[in-house]
């Protein structure tokens, strides 16, 4: 089952911020830029979940400073 999206989603309020794993495919960095207007890439050099799996304390770090 596939969920519809509209294209270039954005409320005029917020930010969206996509960690992007260069290792799973442009496809993805595509997708990201189709679907959300203004997407705030941060790009890891790492594969699928790999960020939150494998460097749980750099990833809350990111969270933050983004957050702040």
């Amino acid at each position: 089952m596939t969920t519809p999206l509209p294209i270039e989603i954005d409320n005029g309020e917020t930010q969206i911020h996509v960690f992007y794993a260069r290792k799973m495919g442009e496809k993805y960095l595509e997708r990201y830029q189709k679907y959300f207007k203004s997407p705030v890439i941060h790009e890891q050099d790492m594969r699928h979940e790999e960020f939150l799996g494998v460097y749980p304390m750099e990833w809350c770090a990111l969270v933050k400073e983004i957050c702040l």
